[in-house]
């Protein structure tokens, strides 16, 4: 999953997470680095299923609500509320 956010008046900041669960009101990731709270953020998620044949990307846009250490992991939890329900991207399935 590949995160995007305004780091600063300037800079665009765009990072890779892995997701630990997804709803249709939010989503938990696992991060290298924290995002500041209440920071807005747009995201894409590709998901990979046993039985596919090609992974199916999501979009959405979104608020962090929470971010927590995982001290055992090295990384950071954090938690985006969605905006509103995620949206399958169709320009990035090979044709």
């Amino acid at each position: 999953m590949r995160i995007k956010f305004q780091a600063d008046q300037s800079a665009t900041t765009e990072i890779e997470t892995v997701s630990k669960n997804v709803s249709t009101r939010g989503l938990l990731v696992r991060s290298p680095s924290a995002i500041p709270l209440c920071t807005a953020v747009s995201f894409i998620l590709s998901v990979h299923g046993k039985q596919a044949v090609r992974p199916i990307y999501l979009a959405g846009e979104g608020e962090i609500v929470r971010v927590e250490n995982d001290i055992d992991q090295d990384a950071f939890l954090i938690a985006v509320r969605c905006k509103r329900p995620l949206i399958q991207l169709e320009e990035y399935l090979p044709v």
